[in-house]
């Protein structure tokens, strides 16, 4: 039953749709600003390494050029979490993150018991070839 609440709220209700949006883009910035940090810090030390005027000069341009996305990554990242804070003010957004951080506890709970019973039905078939040999 949450998780159809959850689906219906994320489909019906504009500011618990724009959260979810923005969260994900959020996510996906955060992502990307990752990525292009790794692959700066990976051209500057390929920059340090080389002593070719025009692999350096190169791998120069491709730094800024990364630098540049990596600005525009940082402002969309600032203008998400400026809106997903806006967003957060709204009740029913509110009930939407209580209702979805139900919904985790509850799957967590959920995959406890599997991995036990799972453990369980191991034993179980451990104890039975046990008593098999006991037998034959």
């Amino acid at each position: 039953k949450r998780v159809e609440a959850e689906k219906r709220l994320r489909m019906s209700d504009k500011n618990v749709f724009d959260y979810c949006t923005s969260k994900i883009n959020l996510d996906e910035c955060l992502k990307a600003y990752q990525e292009k940090t790794v692959q700066m810090e990976e051209k500057e030390k390929e920059l340090s390494g080389t002593t070719d005027r025009t692999a350096q000069l190169k791998l120069k341009a491709e730094i800024q050029d990364l630098e540049v996305h990596r600005n525009d990554l940082r402002a969309k990242i600032d203008f998400y979490r400026k809106q997903t804070q806006e967003l957060e003010r709204a009740d029913i957004v509110q009930k939407y993150k209580i209702l979805l951080s139900q919904i985790e506890k509850i799957n967590g709970i959920l995959k406890e018991k599997r991995d036990k019973a799972q453990e369980i039905k191991t034993l179980v078939q451990e104890k039975t070839k046990e008593l098999e040999k006991l037998r034959g």
